[in-house]
């Protein structure tokens, strides 16, 4: 009896023994797994804070670049125009014989020098608005004008400027039209930029038509460029406007280019001549001139049919461009 007893208290022992060597290994691999995951938990708080410092260091190193951007484009702006202002006075004063007659060759290169001087400051002065538009810094001097002065203006400059084998531009616009809220000076360079490509990509023997009626942009916009169901509305696509276009009869646009248009030196080449045909910065300030006014801009083309430029330009000022012209004096009165 009392072997029976001895029996059962060793085996108790035994399993007691047992059962601790259990426990201390399961406190041993808690206590190991606890440590893996605080491990891998300062990991990635240190990774997401060295990742968090790269980002910083990125975002300071671009506003640097483009702060520099911005200065070197001030600097050849400013170091450009002030000379080019300078040569275009006493080039201007030889054309018109206020130092003698000239001869014809005298006359041709004079021109060609105007001509070119011209076209430089006119690219100079529209990559200083660029940078100002994009910086939001170019203050509209809206008033009220009729359409009609802004396309005299704009013919007018076309048929001064020379064009190789112009083709013929013709009006399509309604007797009356209702005044306009807008800036005339950038208006009228918008279709001076517009009917200007026109006539360069327009063989002789084509047709040019300036077009104007008035519109609500959504009703007008193709379908690639109507806002979705699930984007919010859009105040500017349903105030009232006036519509222009500017039709050619030329090359047209190939489908790859239409998208890239009106990016900053997105140029179009020539099928014909073969090379490029601007500078790239036309369709660009046309764009943030129009949307400057709450309108929009597109094309539609086709190649061998020509393209039209569509523009809107509301007849009064939205809510947003209110509270932007509030904002813009309120800065204003605070510098």
């Amino acid at each position: 009896m009392r072997d029976a007893e001895n029996a059962l208290l060793e085996i108790r022992k035994a399993a007691l023994k047992q059962s601790g060597q259990r426990s201390n290994f399961t406190i041993w691999v808690g206590a190991a797994l606890s440590l893996v995951l605080l491990s891998l938990v300062y990991l990635g708080l240190v990774r997401a804070k060295l990742q968090s410092e790269e980002l910083k260091v990125a975002l300071l190193e671009l506003k640097r670049l483009e702060a520099m951007r911005d200065s070197l484009n001030a600097m050849l702006v400013h170091d450009l125009r002030t000379p080019l202002t300078t040569i275009l006075g006493p080039l201007e004063m030889l054309q018109t014989e206020q130092f003698g007659a000239l001869e014809e060759t005298q006359r041709e290169i004079i021109g060609m020098s105007l001509f070119s001087s011209r076209r430089l400051l006119g690219l100079v002065n529209e990559l200083l608005d660029i940078s100002k538009m994009e910086a939001g810094e170019m203050k509209l001097r809206r008033a009220s004008l009729h359409p009609q002065v802004v396309i005299d203006e704009a013919l007018k400059h076309i048929a001064l400027a020379e064009y190789d084998g112009a083709a013929r531009i013709e009006r399509d616009t309604p007797e009356t039209l209702p005044l306009l809220q807008a800036d005339e000076e950038l208006i009228t360079r918008v279709l001076i930029n517009l009917l200007g490509n026109a006539m360069k990509f327009t063989p002789a023997s084509g047709k040019i038509t300036l077009g104007l009626r008035e519109c609500t942009p959504l009703n007008v916009l193709p379908a690639r460029l109507k806002p979705s169901a699930n984007q919010p509305k859009m105040e500017h696509l349903n105030v009232e406007s006036l519509l222009f276009c500017v039709r050619d009869t030329g090359e047209g646009i190939p489908p790859e280019d239409i998208d890239r248009i009106f990016d900053k030196f997105g140029q179009v080449e020539s099928r014909e001549a073969g090379r490029k045909m601007s500078s790239g910065l036309g369709l660009t300030f046309c764009k943030l001139a129009v949307e400057a006014h709450g309108g929009v801009i597109w094309v539609e083309s086709e190649v061998g049919q020509g393209s039209t430029f569509y523009f809107t330009i509301p007849l009064r000022s939205t809510k947003a461009d209110e509270e932007e012209t509030k904002t813009s004096e309120a800065a204003a009165a605070l510098s």
